[in-house]
């Protein structure tokens, strides 16, 4: 019995040192990820001249994001804590480029964007778009846009490369006053 005892014992410190290890191999990976979502917001943003950075509160479950959207500015007040306070077109691009900077982690073959581009002026609709596509096309991956704007001519001028990676499928406006 003493013999099994200590087989048992033996056996549970081996479980316990492989659920330390397991616990620091996840915290390093959750660390490692948090990092490029930090370095990939960033990115995206600097696209539209802002900055930004993002905190994950692992232990709250929280995110907070801190945006300035003119990092040409050195005025503090331009530094913004509450996204509430952006424009709409603003929080459209702080949104996707928060998605972006996650899609990353997330490893999906594939995306589906319905209106991401709600709120923004064409300016902004064309660096995203941009922003996306070549996302994509470095990551090898599918992004399906539901959007009531025209993309053609940011198509067009993607599709310039010797790459024909992009296709529209346009749906018909619907009737007015149309009964069922």
């Amino acid at each position: 019995l003493q013999a099994k005892y200590k087989a048992i014992k033996r056996e549970g410190t081996r479980i316990e040192e492989l659920g330390k290890r397991q616990k620091l191999t996840y915290e390093e990976l959750r660390n490692e990820s948090q990092q490029q979502i930090c370095k990939r917001f960033t990115r995206f943003l600097s696209q539209r001249k802002a900055e930004g950075s993002v905190a994950i509160d692992h232990s709250r479950h929280t995110v907070s994001l801190s945006v300035r959207m003119d990092s040409t500015s050195q005025i503090e007040s331009s530094q913004v804590q509450n996204i509430k306070v952006l424009s709409g077109g603003e929080k459209s691009f702080v949104t996707l480029s928060l998605i972006m900077a996650t899609a990353h982690i997330i490893e999906s073959p594939f995306f589906i964007m319905d209106e991401f581009d709600v709120f923004m002026d064409e300016a902004n609709r064309v660096i995203s778009l941009h922003s996306i596509i070549e996302t994509a096309r470095q990551e090898k991956k599918q992004f399906i846009f539901i959007t009531p704007h025209n993309l053609e001519t940011v198509i067009r001028e993607m599709n310039k490369s010797k790459v024909k990676d992009i296709a529209i499928y346009k749906m018909n406006d619907p009737q007015q006053g149309r009964t069922f």
